[in-house]
């Protein structure tokens, strides 16, 4: 059976598509040598993420809009400033005149063309009951397989919901007008909330008639991603000799992998490979449940705190590294692949969920960190509320000043080696 669920997903990859070829074949025509063209294209794709076009999922994803002509501009910038490595390159008037047309006019064309293919199920959160579902909605492909009102939204929603609060059968939820208590619903569950502005049909060529509900700040959320990833990047390129070494150490240490992969829960719930460098046996997940079993004592203590202070199967090598954190360093390998941050919420176990059920679920919105409130204030010596606490009271209060703190009070953390087991 179709998954109607997955249908929008391609309308960003089709927009990158039918950009990357009119980019080219507009250079071919031009005489645009292809190094300039596909640096000037990349520095396109980079502002586009930026302002969080490839994370939209309802139509379009460019238009007559400030977010579009702000993408468009600084664009044309990096052509000026690539200039400077490229003398020979000048991009012609008639050059930008389509492409700005294209963003405009025909690409919220194409993506009105391709999410008309399809019906995405959504659920409709009408003024009154009595009102029907918008024909600009169904324009880009939405049916209202639920619709009711705001009132009844929150008896709803638990029972299509799963313990992460992802909505089952349904991609999105849009309302027909925005109440106080709709910003604490929709902090509680991984879904798409969206703020309908506008029914009247050429404001879907603006993006007008519809609005995202964000939790967070919009720019912000999207600097930090780059931060992320430039500063992953960097650090990786300049230990990698260093990584190369431990590998050796570890592969002479004790047979095994150099690597260690956990399955750990991410941002909106979904679930991602964590790594860390190996500093336990082989094999050591299954030896586990033996330990356990002939020791009632550190049965409780890994039961409470899912780690065990004195645990039989690290190795000499990997006392080391745990001792000065060094076996998280692959997780920077994860914060590059996007699945964590250099700074967030602890990344979790499935088995750990309970423990955030009497807390809302924003944490579960945002990446989790290489680093946090928790790995700077005491870690393993803390107790479970005390974690829950430090992530909640992160992600309430999130600000990229407060991510660079916690960055440089990482460093006398490791130093320190508090709970570091």
């Amino acid at each position: 059976m179709e998954d109607k669920r997955d249908h929008l997903k391609s309308l960003p990859f089709l927009a990158v598509a039918f950009s990357f070829l009119l980019f080219f074949f507009m250079g071919l025509i031009f005489s645009l040598s292809i190094p300039f063209l596909f640096l000037l294209y990349l520095s396109f794709l980079f502002f586009s993420y930026l302002f969080g076009v490839f994370e939209l999922t309802i139509p379009p994803l460019y238009g007559i809009n400030f977010k579009t002509e702000i993408i468009f501009f600084l664009t044309v910038l990096s052509s000026f400033l690539l200039a400077k490595f490229f003398p020979d390159e000048r991009v012609p008037f008639l050059f930008w005149l389509i492409f700005l047309f294209y963003l405009n006019l025909l690409e919220p064309f194409l993506d009105l063309l391709f999410s008309r293919k399809g019906k995405v199920p959504v659920v409709f959160v009408a003024k009154r009951s009595s009102n029907p579902f918008p024909k600009i909605l169904t324009w880009c492909g939405l049916e209202p397989a639920k619709a009711l009102t705001k009132e009844e939204l929150s008896s709803f929603l638990p029972n299509v919901s799963d313990k992460l609060g992802r909505l089952r059968e349904f991609q999105a939820i849009v309302l027909e007008e925005n109440a106080p208590e709709i910003k604490r619903i929709a902090r509680n569950y991984l879904s798409n909330f969206f703020l309908l502005k506008s029914s009247w049909l050429p404001s879907y060529f603006t993006g007008s008639f519809i609005k995202r509900m964000e939790d967070f700040p919009f720019l912000a959320i999207r600097i930090k991603r780059m931060i992320d990833f430039i500063l992953s990047l960097l650090i990786l390129l300049f230990v990698s000799p260093f990584f190369l070494f431990l590998s050796l150490c570890i592969k002479l240490d004790s047979p095994g992998p150099v690597f260690y992969r956990h399955k750990r829960i991410g941002r909106n719930g979904r679930s991602f490979y964590l790594l860390k460098f190996r500093t336990m046996i082989a094999d050591a997940d299954k030896k586990l449940a033996e330990i356990l079993a002939r020791n009632p004592s550190l049965q409780e203590e890994f039961l409470r705190t899912y780690k065990l202070k004195n645990d039989p199967r690290i190795t000499a090598f990997g006392k080391v590294l745990r001792s000065l954190s060094i076996d998280e360093l692959p997780q920077l390998i994860n914060v590059i692949r996007g699945e964590m941050s250099l700074v967030g919420p602890r990344p979790i176990v499935e088995e750990e969920i309970k423990y955030y059920e009497a807390a809302d679920r924003l944490i579960f919105k945002f990446f989790p960190g290489v680093t946090g409130l928790w790995q700077t204030s005491g870690r393993t010596d803390l107790s479970y509320e005390q974690r829950v606490s430090l992530d909640q009271k992160y992600c309430h209060n999130w600000n990229l000043l407060t991510d660079l703190k916690l960055i440089l009070r990482t460093i006398p953390a490791v130093l320190s080696q508090r709970g570091a087991y």
